[in-house]
């Protein structure tokens, strides 16, 4: 069987996990699936595609400010994560206490969505995140529920790519 991923370059992102007290900032999805015909719900971790010749922590700041609005401070890259077609460098982050997350209307997913394709920036607590709700994102829940306890990893965390 021919595999074309193995002629594709992963693409990467920067993703940020942003807490507030006992809460982590996501895009909530909610997608009609053509193949199954029943509704995907998830939570999504925040970012986005990093451009030709920019840093993964200049990416992570650009897509969550046009994503949500987001001005992200105290960015520390806290972990890894490679698969096949995808390379997250995932960063912790802060925002202001007085954030409140706002699809943007410029943004590539409001242009994108539709009643059958939605997406919602909010806050989650983290106690109720699972890997059924977490979805394509199930390996960052130990490193989720590390940062959330406050502490950081002594090193760059690889995760894994399932």
């Amino acid at each position: 069987m021919f595999d074309i991923s193995k002629f594709m370059s992963p693409r990467r992102s920067g993703r940020a996990l942003v807490f507030r007290e006992d809460q982590l900032l996501v895009m909530y999805r909610k997608r009609f699936s053509r193949t199954t015909g029943e509704w995907i719900e998830y939570y999504s971790i925040p970012g986005g595609g990093i451009e030709a010749n920019e840093d993964p922590i200049d990416a992570v700041v650009r897509e969550l400010y046009e994503e949500m609005g987001a001005k992200l401070e105290n960015v520390i890259q806290v972990g890894y994560r490679e698969g096949k077609v995808f390379t997250h460098y995932i960063f912790s982050a802060t925002v202001s206490d007085d954030f409140a997350p706002e699809l943007q209307v410029n943004s590539e997913e409001a242009y994108i969505m539709n009643q059958n394709n939605q997406f919602i920036p909010t806050w989650v607590k983290v106690n109720e995140l699972t890997t059924e709700n977490l979805r394509y994102y199930s390996s960052y829940l130990p490193l989720i529920h590390q940062l959330a306890s406050g502490e950081r990893p002594a090193n760059i965390v690889t995760l894994s790519a399932k």
